[in-house]
């Protein structure tokens, strides 16, 4: 281990290696307007039953490599954490969402539902990629909306769901743009 971090509260800026791991011990959320950035090669645990939240118009940039991907576990696996919340994302002045979560090249491990995707608005607009997904109790992903809404733009390509009792969720009365390829 390089050194430890303990991470709670409001989360942003950007998390790098050597910070490994990143100690998620209670619920957390990245604030309006605001990104966490983290790097290849970060190793995040998040504790028994916590969320991360991601609040509207902020969003998670986590974009490992093929060779240096991230990683998103439980401490020990025993426990599941509870999933990272994407909740629907705030319009510009456009109409269109204004901000995208993007995972690429992550391992999500021994989670509730490792992402949680409900959109209730205009906006959330997520791009799940060359991402694994294990033991996960509920869902991997679990993508909702509600009637009367624009919701749910998710992007999920070649992933790999196992050891879970369902790999990939998605309902919702208007589904206005999901792609599904390679997983």
């Amino acid at each position: 281990l390089h050194g430890q971090s303990f991470v709670s509260g409001n989360i942003s800026g950007t998390w790098s290696p050597s910070g490994n791991p990143y100690i998620v011990s209670d619920n957390a959320n990245v604030p309006v307007s605001q990104t966490l950035t983290i790097q290849p090669g970060v190793v995040v645990w998040i504790g028994s039953g916590v969320t991360i939240a991601v609040n509207d118009g902020a969003s998670i940039q986590a974009i490992g490599t093929p060779s240096q991907r991230i990683t998103f576990q439980a401490p020990t696996s025993s426990q599941n954490w509870n999933q990272i919340f994407l909740p629907d994302s705030y319009e510009n002045s456009s109409g269109a969402a204004s901000a995208t979560n993007r995972f690429k090249y992550c391992d999500f491990q021994n989670a509730t539902n490792a992402i949680a995707i409900p959109g209730v608005g205009r906006g959330n607009c997520s791009e799940i990629m060359n991402c694994t997904f294990s033991n996960c109790v509920s869902a991997a992903i679990n993508g909702y909306g509600y009637e009367g809404s624009d919701n749910l733009h998710v992007v999920i390509e070649n992933c790999i769901f196992s050891g879970g009792s369902n790999g990939c969720i998605l309902y919702s009365p208007r589904v206005c743009y999901a792609l599904l390829s390679g997983n």
